[in-house]
Order: structure tokens, then C-alpha cells, then sequence
């Protein structure tokens, strides 16, 4: 019998929160990229920047989420936010 680990839900509110700033950051750092980079050097360097982001954002959500979701449901389809609060969970915040 396989034992599923629901997405955890915390009682802290630091805990949370740091959930929803690294899910946040894992949705929109490649726009945060995009228009950090146009206003510095214009259109063609963010739209590099956001393309780079995106290879980046993915590589890392797919690392972490590798690391800290288990095993027997790495099959299922987890969104950046679920993925961010495995890992807060796992690594940052180890409540029980």
C-alpha cells in the first residue's frame, strides 16, 4: 500500500507566508526579469531575460521539486505553489 502525503498546510504564519513568497517568486521572477532588464537595456535584453528566466525558474522548480516530494507521487502533477510548500515544509519549517 502506497502512503500518499497530502500538500501541507501550516499553522505558522511565517512559515505560510514563506510559502507564498517562494511560490510567488517561482511564478513571476522570469517577468520580474523581463521588466527589470527592458528598463535597463531595452526590449531585445528582456525578452532574452525573460527567456533565460523561464529556463531558469524551471530548472530549479524541477530540482526542487525532485528533492522534496516523495518518491511514489512524483507521477503527480503539482503546480509551483505545492511544490514551494513541500519544500518549506521539508526544508525551511519542520513542524510536524
Amino acid at each position: 500500500m502506497i502512503d500518499i502525503e497530502v500538500v501541507p498546510e501550516f499553522e505558522d504564519k511565517k512559515c505560510r507566508y514563506l510559502a507564498i513568497g517562494i511560490g510567488f517568486l517561482f511564478n513571476t521572477l522570469p517577468l520580474i526579469l523581463l521588466v527589470i532588464f527592458y528598463l535597463m537595456y531595452g526590449l531585445y535584453f528582456g525578452i532574452g531575460a525573460l527567456i533565460v528566466g523561464y529556463i531558469f525558474t524551471s530548472v530549479f522548480v524541477s530540482k526542487k521539486r525532485q528533492e522534496v516530494i516523495p518518491f511514489a507521487q512524483s507521477e503527480f502533477d503539482y503546480t509551483n505553489f505545492q511544490i514551494a510548500k513541500f519544500y518549506v515544509k521539508k526544508e525551511l519549517c519542520y513542524e510536524d
